[in-house]
C-alpha cells in the first residue's frame, strides 16, 4: 500500500509541478535513433519484477488468481510508465534528468517525495532481496544448516545478507550513472529472463525434447511457433548487444 501511495503521489507531483513551469515544445526531440538502445534497456529494467514473483506467488491465498493479479500489475504498470515518461518530457523536454525528481524545484513538494521514495525503497528493498539471498544461501549450503544447526545458521545468515547488502550499497555509490545501470540491467539480464531464456526453453521442451514421431501431433508446438519463438530470441539478442553497445 506505501508503494501505491508513493507511485501515485510521485506521478501527480511530477504532473502539478512540471505543467505548472510550462511546456516547452522547442525542446523536445520526437526520434532520437541513436538514443533508442538506451531507451529500451531503461523501459525493460522498468519491468524486470521476476525475481519477487516467487514470493509473491507464495504468499497468495488464492494462487489461481495469479494469472489475473500478474497482468493487472503490467497493465497499471504500463499506464503508469506512459504517463510519468510522457508527462516529464513534455514538461522538461531534453533537459530532464535521469531521476526526473531532480527536475523538481526545491520545497516542500520535492523534498516529501523525495522522503516517501526512500520510505518506499526501504520497505520493497527486503522484497526485492529476497530471492538473490535464498539462492546465494543455498548454493553456499546455508539453507541446509537452518535446522541441522540453527545455532551456526544464524550467525552466518547474518554475515552472508550483511555482505550483499553492503556490496548493493557499494555497487549504488560507486555507479553514479543510473541510466547507465538500468539499460545495463535491462539490456542484460531482463532480457534474458523475459525473452531469450523463455523462448529456448519453450522450444527444447515442446519440440527439441520430443521423438520425431511427436514433433508433429498436439504435444508440440507447430513450425510457424517454432520461427517465432526464434525470432523472440533473435530479437532479444539485437537489444542486449545493441543496448550494451550503447554504453560505450
Amino acid at each position: 500500500m506505501v508503494g501505491v501511495i508513493t507511485s501515485v503521489s510521485l506521478l501527480l507531483g511530477i504532473l502539478v509541478a512540471g505543467f505548472a513551469q510550462g511546456v516547452d515544445p522547442e525542446d523536445t526531440i520526437v526520434v532520437d535513433v541513436l538514443g533508442l538502445p538506451v531507451t529500451f534497456g531503461i523501459i525493460l529494467f522498468s519491468y524486470s519484477g521476476h525475481a519477487v514473483f516467487p514470493q509473491i506467488y507464495r504468499a497468495m491465498a488464492d494462487k489461481s488468481t495469479y494469472p489475473q493479479a500478474v497482468d493487472g500489475a503490467f497493465t497499471i504498470s504500463v499506464i503508469f510508465y506512459a504517463l510519468m515518461a510522457s508527462g516529464g518530457y513534455l514538461c522538461w523536454g531534453s533537459s530532464v534528468k535521469d531521476q526526473v525528481t531532480l527536475n523538481l524545484p526545491d520545497g516542500i513538494l520535492s523534498n516529501s517525495l523525495v522522503l516517501l521514495m526512500v520510505f518506499n525503497n526501504m520497505l520493497s528493498y527486503p522484497l526485492i532481496m529476497t530471492a538473490p539471498i535464498e539462492a546465494i544461501e543455498d548454493a553456499i549450503g546455508l539453507t541446509s544448516l537452518r535446522f541441522s544447526n540453527p545455532a551456526l545458521f544464524a550467525p552466518l545468515m547474518v554475515i552472508c545478507r550483511s555482505v550483499l547488502v553492503f556490496g548493493t550499497l557499494f555497487v549504488a555509490l560507486s555507479v553514479s550513472n543510473f541510466a547507465m545501470i538500468a539499460t545495463f540491467i535491462g539490456s542484460v539480464f531482463t532480457i534474458s529472463m523475459s525473452l531469450i531464456f523463455p523462448a529456448v526453453i519453450y522450444i527444447k521442451l515442446y519440440y527439441f525434447n520430443l521423438p520425431k514421431h511427436l514433433r508433429s501431433t498436439e504435444d508440440s508446438i507447430g513450425c510457424w511457433e517454432v520461427c517465432f519463438n526464434i525470432f523472440i530470441i533473435l530479437l532479444g539478442i539485437f537489444g542486449m548487444v545493441t543496448g550494451v553497445a550503447s554504453l560505450f
